[in-house]
């Protein structure tokens, strides 16, 4: 997956000089397995309470930022975003790298652990398709230091002598990565005003370990949270589940495992004519409560009935950040000195994500791209379970404990 190339004019030196343009990309839906190359321990726990921090976190400005009501579907990856910041994140330094310290919860957590994080190879698998690759241009002079820390993904390029290039490259390596899922990253209207361009991409796919009989989907009405009633294919399976009645969150909890058995949905669906909504669970959710509602299911016979859908989002990462209290690295502040010399500062920064959710399985897609200018209780009956109404979703990594696709459906007509 890594090639490198070496072109440079003395006018691109010129005009390129302290701009910087990353671009983490890909991700694709069910799982991410983050640090699945990982074996110590003590780096496994720490990452992954940072992991699930961070991505209840951005769930919860996410979804407060679409206002009091959500109108539209979220999709995204936290562990995509978090893994493109902690890249970033690696790079800087002073007030630039304590706020993106907060936002990830990156306490206590040191640049070694980070570098073993990054370094290990990412496994291949039938389900898991993983892999990572930094772009920069010629000009740019990379510190040795921060050149560990990426390890072996630096690819040097001509930026703007040869931009046709990069963006086929660019846009070949994410299309191979996801399958074709995701295809163009990079635009041909995209004008090199920065000198590196950094791409995480990842692809999964996995069938139910209980698939839904086509044969059984039918067109049923959900209820949006607008009040209105949209027409759905409607899925639907009558087996053993495991199941929790949160009284905690007024919520049913089911986990719909995959047939690779490290992944589950886990969906939260606030209970009818209560006074829950997807809102007011979302700020009550917590990475604890989620582990424990986990461990608190127990197999149980349910009726079943899910739409069938199909989601792509992109989210507007700047105001997230700032949100998160990262503001430093899209302002003149930005201290990327881990990195290089030279002044960088990031313009913009955007995640996109989609998924496709049918009788046979899963599969999704998604990218971080970061844009830089220079410088329940035992009954005897199956219990229903129809997600006829808004309701939160999340891709769980059952061995790792925590959430690794977060979603919020409510028109699955949309």
């Amino acid at each position: 997956l890594r090639r490198s190339n070496h072109c440079k004019t003395n006018h691109i030196l010129k005009t390129m000089k302290g701009i910087s343009y990353f671009v983490f990309a890909v991700q694709v839906f069910l799982v991410c397995n983050m640090v699945s190359a990982i074996t110590k321990g003590r780096i496994t726990k720490s990452l992954e309470s940072s992991v699930f921090d961070f991505s209840v976190d951005i769930l919860k400005v996410v979804a407060q930022n679409e206002g009091d009501k959500l109108q539209k579907n979220i999709f995204m990856s936290p562990t995509n975003i978090f893994r493109a910041s902690l890249l970033v994140y690696a790079a800087t330094s002073s007030n630039t790298r304590a706020q993106l310290e907060r936002a990830l919860h990156m306490e206590d957590i040191s640049t070694d652990t980070i570098k073993e994080y990054l370094r290990k190879t990412k496994e291949t698998s039938r389900t898991l398709l993983e892999a990572e690759r930094l772009y920069i241009d010629e000009s740019v002079d990379v510190k040795k230091t921060y050149k560990e820390i990426v390890s072996n993904g630096l690819e040097k390029v001509d930026m703007s002598g040869q931009k046709s290039k990069v963006i086929a490259e660019v846009n070949n390596f994410v299309k191979n990565i996801t399958h074709g899922m995701i295809s163009n990253v990079l635009q041909e209207s995209w004008t090199p005003v920065g000198n590196s361009i950094f791409i995480s991409a990842i692809y999964f796919k996995s069938n139910w370990h209980k698939l839904f009989e086509k044969r059984s989907t039918s067109k049923q009405p959900f209820f949006t949270n607008e009040g209105s009633e949209v027409t759905t294919d409607m899925m639907f399976n009558k087996d053993y589940f495991k199941y929790y009645d949160s009284d905690i969150l007024q919520s049913q909890v089911i986990s719909m495992e995959y047939k690779d058995p490290s992944y589950t949905m886990l969906v939260f669906l606030p209970k009818k004519n209560g006074t829950q909504t997807v809102e007011t669970l979302i700020s009550q959710l917590t990475p604890s409560l989620i582990r424990d509602t986990y461990q608190f299911m127990k197999s149980k016979e349910v009726r079943l009935s899910f739409p069938k859908f199909k989601t792509d989002t992109e989210i507007m990462l700047k105001n997230i950040f700032a949100k998160l209290g990262v503001t430093d690295i899209f302002t003149p502040q930005a201290d990327f000195s881990v990195m290089t010399e030279e002044k960088i500062q990031l313009s913009d920064a955007v995640h996109g994500a989609k998924i496709n959710l049918d009788e046979d399985g899963t599969e999704a897609a998604g990218y971080t791209m970061m844009k830089g200018l220079g410088s329940a209780p035992n009954k005897p009956q199956p219990i229903n379970f129809y997600a006829d109404r808004p309701f939160v979703y999340m891709i769980y990594d059952i061995n790792k404990h925590i959430p690794v696709f977060m979603g919020v459906m409510v028109d699955p007509t949309k």
